[in-house]
């Protein structure tokens, strides 16, 4: 962010912004309470001010399948040089990367070397880390290495980077926090039944990462901390929200 005052009162300086992901809540919040002090701004990977406040976040993962299919097909153009999950076709490597999951659904890995603690790789250790690698392009490599790695019967790249006190472990938990405080308390989970109707419409939007992407919302449950009255935020943010799709 940069407050371009151009020897103005600083009063009336305007904001320069840019935000990804996270930050263009940010975005969105600075310039719902304080329009007249937008110079530029651009945000990319947009989240729904609306859905994101009213702590729903379905929203978030409206995208994954797409991105889990564009994997699918760099993998198959890579070649098996780049790719360590290669086939004959995207559709192949799709496959391939199902049976994989499912392996690991069927029969998690034991992993004791290279984390903390002993560690159980489950479906919801693996889900969680490809919410992680598939955000983007630039971790596919990643991706592909490390369900190469479950289907040889090593867990251990998958594991080290979701359990305990690592960086991104770290930032799991207090993305969760800072989700569930701008919440403050709204889309909280009513009982048993609403539960399990969520989870069902995560894993509808999204097979491949709904169910970690749920985790947020059903880590909300039972905190009652909440921000001061002042920092609740109720979106309805002036900017228009264009999706672009490529065909």
């Amino acid at each position: 962010m940069l407050i371009n005052g151009n020897r103005k009162d600083p009063k009336e300086a305007k904001i320069w912004y840019y935000g990804g992901s996270y930050g263009t809540a940010l975005g969105q919040t600075i310039a719902t309470l304080f329009p007249h002090r937008i110079g530029r701004m651009l945000l990319d990977s947009v989240l729904d001010p609306d859905i994101y406040y009213n702590g729903t976040w379905l929203g978030n993962i409206a995208d994954s399948d797409a991105s889990m299919q564009d994997f699918f097909q760099k993998c198959h153009q890579a070649g098996s040089k780049y790719c360590p999950v290669h086939a004959n076709s995207t559709r192949d490597v799709e496959r391939r990367v199902r049976a994989i999951i499912e392996s690991i659904r069927k029969q998690p890995l034991q992993v004791s070397e290279g984390v903390p603690y002993p560690k159980a790789v489950n479906y919801g250790t693996l889900n969680a880390w490809m919410l992680l690698n598939g955000y983007g392009q630039s971790t596919f490599p990643q991706l592909a290495a490390g369900l190469r790695s479950i289907e040889e019967g090593n867990g251990s790249s998958v594991a080290f980077p979701i359990v305990g006190f690592t960086q991104i472990g770290l930032s799991l938990l207090a993305n969760s926090h800072i989700s569930c405080l701008d919440a403050a308390g709204r889309g909280q989970i009513a009982d048993y039944d609403d539960f399990v109707l969520r989870a069902r419409r995560f894993h509808d939007v999204s097979p491949w990462v709904g169910a970690s992407s749920y985790s947020t919302v059903s880590g909300c449950i039972g905190r009652d901390i909440r921000p001061v009255p002042s920092q609740i935020i109720h979106g309805n943010s002036p900017i228009l929200i264009v999706h672009f799709l490529r065909i």
